[in-house]
């Protein structure tokens, strides 16, 4: 994966190439800038942490993970097959996979939205960033699967904005709208009934359209209650993948110190493009998610004996460790 990464960013930008300096020495070696730029994802931390390490400067730093998840977005190999959308045989797979784990016809995946924690976000812009967390904040909307890969990924949005209004300013609901969408139809049978519209698991505040399969809000029978109970644990697909998502590189979980919205835009989607490459591996390779990803999260979720959350960096920071020394 790390050679894939940086052969294809050497043939965007020499940035990503050895050479030598004016003083006839050779430059930092890509390899290194590499790490740094992935270190600061993963850590979702400042490059002072491994200034010493690298001996870099922190313009440097700043430069290798700008250049690298720009460069990781806007490089077309990897844009075209990690961040692509479903084709018509994506969409029979996909729903072939949810009918054998989920036993749910025709599911395309789970649509949610999450968001992230921006630190440094402009004064003037904060009365459209700040919602109802008190702090500025940038939405992302995803569509994920079983697997966890990322089928559909919109991020930018306002933080006052909630899943309503996110999705009526979605792509997702552009090509609905102008039939785009249909294209990956086909016919499916439910309880012997022929269905074409395939679904995404949605929870209550969406509208109930078609191809929107939302759970029971007052369940008064047996049945009722037993799809709500269903559909409640299988639209946890999305959540997983931005739980798991945000683990892997903690730069979406911690406060975001960049000051441009764009440099956040492609870290974001660098982040997903790079999810969606490991997972392409485990698929592969017929394995199943680390569990210290999942030990990793519950830490980050834990809360202290008073019920409030840990927002203490140092306490948040001890909660990790001991997950990674359980997992290990």
């Amino acid at each position: 994966m790390v050679e894939t990464l940086v052969t294809h960013l050497a043939k965007k930008h020499s940035f990503w190439r050895q050479t030598v300096c004016r003083a006839g020495k050779p430059t930092i070696c890509p390899y290194v800038k590499f790490l740094m730029g992935m270190k600061m994802l993963c850590y979702g931390v400042s490059g002072n942490a491994f200034v010493d390490y690298f001996q870099m400067g922190e313009s440097t730093t700043r430069r290798c993970v700008s250049n690298l998840t720009k460069g990781i977005v806007c490089c077309r190999a990897l844009a075209n097959q990690y961040l692509r959308k479903p084709t018509k045989s994506d969409a029979r797979n996909i729903v072939a996979m949810h009918e054998r784990v989920h036993k749910i016809p025709g599911m395309m995946g789970s649509l949610d939205v999450t968001k992230v924690h921006w630190k440094n976000c402009p004064t003037a812009w904060k009365g459209q960033f700040q919602g109802r967390e008190k702090v500025a904040s940038i939405g992302l909307e995803a569509v994920v699967d079983n697997n966890l890969w990322f089928w559909h990924a919109a991020f930018g949005f306002l933080g006052t904005l909630n899943d309503i209004n996110v999705w009526e300013r979605s792509s997702l609901y552009e090509s609905m709208i102008d039939g785009t969408h249909d294209e990956l139809d086909f016919e499916f049978l439910v309880d012997g009934e022929v269905f074409d519209k395939l679904i995404y698991l949605v929870d209550g505040i969406y509208p109930p359209l078609t191809r929107f399969l939302s759970s029971e809000s007052d369940p008064h029978t047996k049945l009722a209650y037993n799809f709500a109970q269903d559909q409640e644990a299988h639209r946890k697909d999305v959540e997983r993948g931005f739980g798991v998502l945000k683990v892997k590189f903690l730069a979406l979980m911690h406060p975001i110190h960049l000051h441009r919205k764009d440099d956040i835009y492609y870290m974001a989607l660098a982040s997903i493009l790079m999810h969606n490459m490991m997972v392409e591996a485990r698929v592969e390779n017929d394995e199943e998610e680390s569990e210290y990803l999942y030990n990793t999260l519950s830490a980050t979720e834990a809360q202290t004996p008073g019920g409030l959350p840990v927002d203490d960096s140092e306490e948040m920071d001890e909660l990790i460790t001991e997950a990674q020394e359980e997992a290990f």
